[in-house]
């Protein structure tokens, strides 16, 4: 029998606590997980007032119609606070009609299939020694590590951000609050 790689035992481990995700709603005092496995991650995101320009943006996209269906997803939402921190008239041009395909893309690259927990997160992180890394449904990857207690995001191009606030898990995903924005804000401002 061959012994398994590393990063083979890595993505088995990431596809075993997926798998375990969909199945129960666990509790993380340090970031607050919450039980809500009886609505949608539509109805979720909807219901969180510190992500109400995500909730707005997967609306106008038509992503949220995703959101209300049988698969599973994890939505890493940028709080409206670090939405605007990307600089003045970011909200209101990511909000705009014309710019719809710059937001859709923006928000696919902060979605990745599965309902991830933060303790499954920590568990693939602590499996796969420092760091694990997940496409997302757009077309880059974002990697989860550790910072102390605090669990980091970034992806391809650079952009950090923690996790932040409550998270929850609905019953067809998985709600993660984050508070920085992985997009390029220059981009988007060029959008205006």
């Amino acid at each position: 029998m061959k012994k398994m790689n590393h990063k083979a035992g890595a993505v088995a481990a990431i596809a075993l606590l997926l798998s375990a995700c969909g199945e129960t709603a666990g509790t993380d005092g340090e970031v607050g997980e919450q039980d809500k496995s009886g609505e949608t991650l539509a109805e979720v995101v909807s219901d969180d007032g510190s992500i109400s320009n995500v909730a707005s943006l997967l609306e106008s996209t038509g992503i949220a119609g995703a959101l209300k269906g049988e698969a599973n997803y994890t939505l890493l939402a940028p709080t409206d606070s670090a939405i605007e921190a990307l600089g003045e008239g970011s909200t209101e041009s990511l909000a705009d009609s014309a710019n719809g395909a710059l937001a859709a893309a923006i928000l696919r690259e902060h979605m990745v299939p599965g309902a991830l927990t933060v303790d499954a997160i920590q568990s693939a992180i602590s499996v796969n020694g420092g760091e694990v890394t997940m496409r997302t449904f757009g077309s880059g990857n974002v990697t989860f590590a550790l910072d102390g207690e605090t669990i980091t995001v970034t992806n391809g191009q650079g952009a950090t951000a923690n996790l932040t606030g409550a998270s929850a898990i609905a019953r067809n995903g998985s709600l993660l609050t984050i508070d920085g924005v992985l997009a390029d804000a220059d981009a988007i401002q060029s959008a205006e």
